[in-house]
């Protein structure tokens, strides 16, 4: 192609112009992001709908590869936008979202509103309110995390099917990140819920870090399970297409997506708490420190009992886990893990400075055991709740 530009143009141009005009594949995971989309493109001639059915598929097959790992191709064009109804279901059955068009024409139900313009052609028939999606999981021999439309396969309900496939259609990482942070208490056929519980492993540990409202702390990225985790996690994968394709290795490339789209996130401005908070409002407790007051009728001398409790996770059903803080010691322990400690405590160091009962219950340890309180004692608490929630401690209190 540089050599025909030459001729063309009657001179000779770079050397290195062909690196100069494509984008190194180390550069691509980079890309993909809000509002980005990554497509792969026909590898060369002839027309789609000119060959049989096994080029058809060898050429879609061939395509998707190029593009490969580390990222995920949502969308597919032929070299001149030629297209027929083969076309459209080898794309759908490859897992990419929709096939793109630049031949103009009079709107269709496949193509776009613009007769002058672009026209994109949907992989996906259009689908009425009523109907329920059979949108499966699937994975690539390299990997690579789409939806396939199974008609065989159990279906999901309108809503959560149009979330996900919204999700996915701007690659994997969306698509996890939707399922393990948005979908915690959906009703999910088994292949998705394994899925959802490794997304939501990742947002957990991201979670528990400490830098939920710090939106100008530079984004480092979570470390992925060991291979004996995610061995463990494998061995119970349910069925599903391309299910001889999950490894360890691909698992951990998968994280490594997801951490991507949230460090995005963050290189924008926005804080680990916002950006779960607009999954789901339960994410703001995960990783935080509680004070619990509860009523003690049976102890004339101390009516009231304090706890400080963390929530390290969210149950399958989607509620928080809370523990006693001092089984935080445990968790945490090994210097591996002091920052994670130090995180988590900070907010009670910060409101300890200016609290003296609540500094004196950290200084003698008495923080990570449960107490027998006066009457006095909780409406101290109870006075100082602005300032312990402006430290960053969540208070729990018993019902009015």
């Amino acid at each position: 192609m540089i050599d025909a530009l030459s001729n063309s143009v009657g001179c000779p141009l770079p050397a290195d112009l062909a690196a100069r005009l494509h984008r190194r594949t180390d550069a691509w995971a980079a890309i993909p992001g809000p509002g980005m989309r990554v497509g792969a493109h026909s590898t060369g001639p002839p027309r789609l709908p000119q060959i049989n059915d096994d080029a058809l598929q060898a050429e879609v097959q061939r395509s998707v590869e190029a593009v490969g790992r580390p990222v995920d191709p949502v969308d597919f064009a032929d070299l001149d936008g030629a297209f027929d109804e083969r076309v459209v279901c080898e794309v759908r059955r490859v897992g990419l979202s929709s096939s793109v068009t630049s031949a103009p024409g009079p709107p269709s139900r496949q193509s776009g509103h613009n007769p002058s313009g672009p026209a994109t052609v949907r992989s996906d028939r259009p689908r009425t309110a009523m109907q329920r999606l059979h949108l499966q999981p699937s994975l690539s021999p390299q990997g690579l995390l789409r939806l396939l439309d199974d008609p065989e396969g159990p279906a999901l309900g309108v809503e959560v099917a149009t979330r996900l496939e919204a999700a996915f259609a701007q690659g994997a990482a969306e698509g996890l990140l939707q399922l393990g942070a948005g979908e915690l208490r959906t009703a999910l056929p088994p292949a998705w819920r394994w899925w959802r519980d490794f997304a939501r492993h990742y947002v957990t540990a991201l979670r528990m870090r400490g830098e939920a409202t710090d939106a100008t702390q530079a984004h480092v990225p979570v470390d992925a399970p060991d291979a004996a985790d995610l061995n463990a996690r494998l061995r119970n994968l349910p069925p599903m297409a391309g299910a001889e394709y999950a490894t360890s290795d691909v698992l951990t490339g998968l994280w490594g997506v997801l951490d991507g789209a949230v460090g995005r996130r963050k290189a924008l401005g926005l804080s680990v708490q916002t950006l779960l908070q607009h999954f789901d409002p339960t994410w703001t407790v995960v990783g935080r420190v509680h004070f619990n007051l509860a009523e003690n009728r049976r102890d004339a001398d101390a009516p009231f009992a304090f706890l400080a409790t963390w929530t390290h996770g969210l149950s399958a059903q989607g509620h928080a886990r809370h523990l006693p803080l001092a089984q935080a010691l445990q968790a945490y322990a090994g210097a591996q893990r002091k920052d994670e400690l130090l995180a988590l405590l900070q907010p009670v160091q910060r409101a300890s400075a200016g609290l003296p009962w609540l500094r004196e219950l950290v200084d003698r340890g008495e923080i990570f055991h449960p107490l027998r309180w006066s009457a006095q004692e909780a409406a101290q608490l109870l006075a100082d709740a602005p300032a312990l929630e402006d430290a960053g401690v969540l208070l729990r209190l018993p019902a009015a």
